[in-house]
């Protein structure tokens, strides 16, 4: 029997920068034959050549007809998410960001070698933050008969808890310290960047036009972009860092009575995604009442 540390072994791990990890994967040329042979059944059921029913040409032909480079590619996309969870069930990690994927090697016969990296959520010591936040809720100006003065409005009392929610948020954001991995900075300035170019080309703009406008280089936009994403991820992760703490949750109930009671508008969204909304919400609701 193969000892437990095999699997770890195999999917070798390693840490660039805090809160990033590297797997480096040893795919050995056995298996990569076996998976090769796998993927081309796959391609072959799929496939319609001249002279055969679809599926049913000879794995052969379709290997000549369709090419190695196409079964090659089958062959990463069935092969590598598999290896991929098999390394990260291995090392215990729990990645917030997609993996980015490098075909180190990929020789015939040979062994392959496959690099993935991505990142996960970065440590974080809270520290006395329930003093610093009762502090703020303290100074919050409370209403009662007995004071003779006239009664805030709902809206004056919501004015007051959303300015309230801000300091407190400003508070955390001032004296938790967090560090955000690069790779998940650099990674959301890309895809904003490649959101805003299509907008753009929609409007029938280019991007040099807009950079313009704002009157600003390629390089400060991208560099205003990281520093908005970097304080958006770090108030995320002191947020869900405090509900992990508090051990605030959503339960199953919780999400359909939601669920029912906004049913036009959630209609179409991710259970998961939900869910992960109302447990930021539940945890808003427990600073400003701390």
């Amino acid at each position: 029997m193969k000892k437990k540390t095999d699997k770890k072994e195999k999917f070798a791990l390693s840490w660039p920068e805090r809160a990033t990890f590297e797997l480096t994967i040893t795919i050995p040329k056995e298996e990569i034959k076996k998976e090769y042979q796998q993927a081309l059944k796959a391609v072959a059921t799929s496939v319609s050549l001249p002279g055969f029913r679809k599926g049913k040409a000879p794995l052969s032909v379709v290997e000549e007809k369709v090419g190695k480079q196409t079964i090659l590619g089958e062959l990463v996309k069935r092969l590598i998410p598999r290896l991929y969870q098999e390394a990260l069930t291995a090392h215990n990690l729990h990645p917030i960001l997609d993996p980015k994927v490098q075909l180190v090697s990929t020789q015939e016969g040979k062994d392959w070698v496959v690099k993935i990296t991505s990142c996960v959520m970065p440590e974080i010591k809270l520290g006395n933050y329930k003093e610093e936040i009762k502090k703020i809720n303290a100074k919050a100006k409370i209403w009662t008969p007995e004071k003779g003065e006239k009664q805030p409005s709902p809206e004056q009392q919501q004015q007051e808890k959303e300015a309230r929610l801000q300091t407190i948020l400003q508070k955390l954001m001032e004296t938790v310290p967090v560090q955000i991995p690069s790779l998940l900075i650099e990674t959301e300035v890309q895809k904003k960047l490649v959101q805003l170019i299509d907008q753009l080309q929609k409007a029938g703009l280019t991007i040099e036009q807009y950079l313009q406008t704002k009157g600003q280089t390629m390089e400060e936009f991208k560099g205003e972009l990281a520093r908005q994403i970097g304080q958006e991820w770090k108030l995320e992760f002191i947020l869900t860092q405090i509900a992990e703490k508090e051990k605030i949750t959503v339960d199953k109930e919780e999400l359909e009575t939601y669920l029912k009671r906004e049913k036009e508008q959630t209609a179409g969204v991710n259970p998961y995604l939900l869910a992960q909304l109302l447990r930021r919400q539940k945890t808003i609701e427990y600073l400003l009442n701390l």
